[in-house]
């Protein structure tokens, strides 16, 4: 009987049809079936056989001889005590039910001694002989056990049935691991989990202990043992898609467009469409991309995807043959399972949640009705071989309310198929495998405007009524085209704009809940504190903010859990000076406001933005001039960390300001204007030259910038090191974008060559070593960058000019040129008006 259930199953299998009634009797049944389930589960797989195999069905249904009949009967009564009931024919599955029933009614329930037992097999054995003779095909049906190589090839060993060799090729296509199959219906079918060999033992399934994942097995002379698996339930261990039980069909009106389209869209419930111009744009480029197939709205509840799906679904119905976006069908089918009018959320009967009715609904849309009752292999492979030949353009809205567990299946099919089939998806969330998005914002101020005026020309409702509120009504709704319709409708209905605005403030309202609860509902604890901190937050936040906010507090990245809040539309993007920051519409702030009920998260959040704004409120450390022109001070939040630092150190706070400096160096080790800042604080406050030329250094690895380069060279010089400044100075000038700044280091490499020179005219009188020729370079650099540097900037104020004056004479006076000496030395003097110490300098070297 568990052989014959076995092959039965096995032949449903091959067949392409799908059998619902023989999966949920397993899935109910198979935990700890008896001998009374097996049968059961061959009568149920024969029943569904009937109509696709009838040499199968008539097989085991045919009647066996009229004395075989009589005998076993006769020995049935006999046993059980009971009268004779006379009955011409049995066929074999009667002949089960009966023996079952004598195992059962005397066996199992030691009604009979073994001896009588013994003497009851011995007297059924011919007859069970005769059973097996008569339905000999049965035992034909070719079995064999398969195993994969090392080499990647197949062996087969035949165990049973008729001799006969397989196609390779077979084995490849049908191989999933080691294990018996049946060759049935030119397919190889896996036995496991009902019969598995082990030892050369055939052995077949007894039951599943669920808790220990233990199969136990039963084999010849009542040998038994068990297999672990992984699997959890009974379907997992069947591989049985439970979702399909219970699953309705749904239901659809295929119609005709006037361009010969054949669709199931339904009609839109909107008059006037209002707006949207840009985004069917954007759809119609997507749908028509040559290369992509997927294209997915997204945008938060109510923003309006299904409306401008439907819009532009009508829109392409009226398409000639000759346009790129001319479809020969149209699939439509929601997973949309409620609804809100009036404020109030009501549940939709008919939703899609299941591949299979995806499936089907394409099968009745092509015409290709009689492929629905085959199971969801064969009816993928047709729709696959139909999109092939024809142009299907598939819409599913709302994706985002299907179950997880349903979803990859959905997932699987839609990556399948072939061009030139497109796909369109609506959704709350941002999927991010799907190559091509058309975000859906909220109306603008303008359309919303034309979307009341719509409303109330389609419904009567008068706009004097309303006028007065428009504003309000506009900014209550944030724009969402649902939120507009909810508000509308209310009032046509006779509420007050007063009563339906203190409703949706205080979440009595549905409004808020069906926009926002399925989305709110897909987020971790890391989602929602940072989300609360958006909507308790009186300005918008960047990354920066973020992370000085929340710092230590996340155990998601905040780069993660933006990215996964904007993909569920529940935060908007706004640049400020090209820097992206968030905020979310006055609508989700109401709602997350109104359903946080944790006081300690939002004290705890609210201190923190008050730390944040107290930031931001620190004045900037003043820069010269040529620094605020020159100098990015990159983000706010390490800006604004280091200007702290400097008020420390303004107020004598050494330590506290080298901690933040530490800190905020180590946090944003790419932000150039911090580092600048802090060698200041380390040349002026702790008068660390080599720490400042370190903290210059990183500036300039962070941002290249010829004024860090400059300063380097100024420290470098403090510390006497000449030859570095010198390098350092031609640096800055090589690397300085502005004609200006360059011309200054010509200045700047004068005055490092003029107090190098000072240094190499000690060493000659105090050492007493002779260096001439470097001396004389020296006075010559001096010279030639100041005649560059007066001939590029004629306008130098007078304090400059001195010590330019200053410098040319002592080098032409340590050149031997006395006629320039004179000249420059009485032009200094001139400007200073006559300095004491100039004019002793001059007495001195004349």
């Amino acid at each position: 009987i568990k052989y014959i259930a076995i092959v039965s199953i096995s032949k449903l299998r091959t067949s392409g049809y799908a059998s619902p009634e023989v999966e949920k009797f397993i899935v109910s049944n198979y935990d700890i079936p008896t001998e009374g389930t097996w049968l059961q589960l061959l009568k149920i797989s024969l029943k569904t056989l009937r109509d696709k195999d009838k040499s199968w069905y008539s097989l085991l249904y045919s009647n066996h001889r009229s004395e075989n009949t009589r005998s076993f009967l006769q020995r049935y009564f006999l046993f059980i005590n009971k009268e004779f009931n006379n009955k011409d024919t049995f066929n074999t599955v009667e002949y089960f039910e009966y023996l079952i029933k004598l195992k059962n009614n005397l066996v199992s329930h030691s009604l009979i001694p073994e001896e009588t037992a013994e003497s009851l097999n011995s007297s059924l054995l011919p007859l069970l002989k005769d059973i097996i003779s008569f339905i000999n095909p049965v035992f034909e049906i070719p079995v064999l056990y398969i195993d994969e190589t090392s080499e990647g090839e197949y062996e087969s060993v035949q165990i049973a049935g008729l001799a006969t060799s397989i196609d390779p090729a077979k084995l490849s296509q049908n191989y999933t691991e080691e294990g018996i199959y049946l060759f049935v219906n030119d397919s190889l079918v896996s036995l496991r989990p009902l019969m598995v060999l082990r030892d050369g033992n055939i052995l077949l399934y007894n039951r599943f202990e669920i808790q220990h994942k233990k199969i136990q097995y039963h084999g010849p002379g009542g040998k038994g043992t068990y297999i672990k698996t992984s699997a959890q339930n009974i379907q997992e261990l069947f591989d049985i898609d439970y979702s399909l039980f219970g699953i309705k069909p749904l239901q659809t009106n295929v119609r005709k467009s006037k361009t010969g389209i054949l669709h199931n869209v339904p009609d839109p419930d909107f008059k006037e469409f209002v707006g949207r111009k840009e985004e069917l744009l954007e759809l119609e480029k997507c749908i028509a991309h040559r290369r992509h197939y997927l294209t997915a709205l997204d945008g938060i509840g109510g923003v309006g995807k299904t409306a401008i799906s439907l819009k532009f679904c009508h829109n392409i119905l009226l398409f000639e043959k000759s346009s790129e976006l001319y479809f020969e069908y149209i699939i439509w089918v929601s997973a949309k399972n409620t609804v809100l009018k009036n404020g109030k959320i009501s549940p939709l009967t008919q939703a899609f949640e299941h591949l299979n009715q995806l499936l089907d609904i394409i099968l009745e849309v092509t015409g290709f009705h009689e492929y629905k009752e085959y199971d969801q292999i064969k009816k993928t492979k047709v729709i696959y071989q139909i999109a092939e030949e024809t142009r299907l353009f598939i819409i599913i809205d709302n994706l985002e309310t299907i179950r997880k567990d349903n979803l990859k299946a959905i997932w699987d099919f839609l990556y399948d198929l072939p061009l030139p089939t497109k796909v369109l998806l609506t959704s709350r969330e941002f999927h991010f495998d799907v190559n091509q998005h058309v975000n859906i914002n909220n109306l603008s101020y303008s359309d919303s405007s034309e979307f009341i005026s719509n409303y109330c020309l389609s419904t009567g409702l008068q706009m004097k009524k309303i006028e007065q509120y428009s504003n309000e009504i506009i900014s209550l709704s944030s724009g969402l085209p649902i939120a507009l319709s909810s508000i509308l409708g209310q009032i046509y209905l006779g509420k007050s704009f007063a009563s339906i605005k203190n409703a949706i403030s205080k979440n009595e309202d549905d409004l808020t809940k069906f926009c926002f609860e399925g989305q709110y509902k897909l987020l971790d604890e890391d989602h929602r504190k940072i989300l609360l901190l958006f909507c308790l937050s009186t300005d918008d936040l960047n990354h920066d903010a973020l992370s000085y906010i929340l710092e230590g507090d996340l155990k998601t990245s905040i780069f993660d859990l933006t990215n996964q809040l904007k993909a569920l539309s529940l935060i908007t993007v706004v640049y400020n000076q090209e820097i992206e920051s968030y905020t979310v519409l006055p609508l989700i702030k109401k709602y997350i406001l109104f359903i946080n009920t944790e006081v300690e998260k939002v004290s705890f959040l609210e201190e923190k933005l008050k730390e944040f704004y107290h930031l931001k409120d620190i004045e900037s450390y003043k820069l010269f001039v040529v620094e605020e022109r020159s100098i990015d001070k990159g983000s706010l939040i390490p800006r604004k960390i280091s200007d702290k630092a400097m008020k420390h150190a303004e107020f004598g706070e050494i330590e506290e300001a080298d901690t933040l400096f530490k800190k905020v160096t180590k946090d944003y080790p790419n932000e150039s204007y911090v580092w600048y800042i802090y060698s200041i604080f380390q040349s002026q406050y702790k008068n660390n030259l080599q720490e400042a030329i370190l903290c210059l250094r990183k500036a300039n690895e962070a941002k290249p910038n010829y004024l860090y380069l400059k300063h380097i060279g100024d420290n470098l010089l403090k510390q006497k090191n000449f030859d570095l400044a010198i390098k350092s100075y031609k640096d800055a000038r090589e690397i300085a974008t502005v004609e200006r700044n360059r011309d200054e280091m010509l200045y700047s490499l004068s005055n490092a060559e003029y107090e190098k020179v000072k240094m190499v005219r000690r060493n000659i009188k105090i050492i007493g070593k002779s260096n001439k020729y470097e001396r004389n370079e020296c006075y010559r650099n001096i010279i030639n960058n100041l005649d560059s540097y007066l001939s590029k900037v004629p306008q130098v104020y007078d304090g400059k000019m001195i010590k330019i004056c200053r410098m040319y004479a002592e080098s032409y006076l340590g050149l031997g040129q006395n006629d320039k000496f004179h000249e420059y030395i009485d032009e200094a003097i001139v400007l200073s008006e006559n300095d004491p110490i100039l004019i002793e300098y001059k007495n001195k070297f004349s």
